[in-house]
């Protein structure tokens, strides 16, 4: 990671959309076939992502200001940080 340090603490890129996220708000999906060393991920793409069934909920190493939820056979990702 390269990332940028200021007055709110360290960026990274998400790498799906390329956002700057808070690291603290930076979840990870784990390696696998298509990514070998796994993928930095925002809250928003995970979100996208699971819904979209591209990865499994499983996959994915939550931020730490993230909350997940599981309503009616599904999981749900939010950003709990404000």
């Amino acid at each position: 990671m390269s990332g940028v340090i200021d007055e709110y603490g360290q960026w990274e890129h998400c790498n799906v959309c390329g956002k700057w996220v808070l690291i603290q708000n930076l979840g990870y999906v784990k390696p696998d076939a298509d990514s070998p060393y796994g993928t930095d991920i925002c809250v928003e793409c995970a979100g996208k992502q699971i819904q979209a069934g591209e990865v499994q909920f499983d996959q994915v190493e939550p931020g730490a200001g993230w909350v997940t939820v599981y309503v009616k056979g599904e999981w749900h990702v939010f950003n709990n940080s404000r």
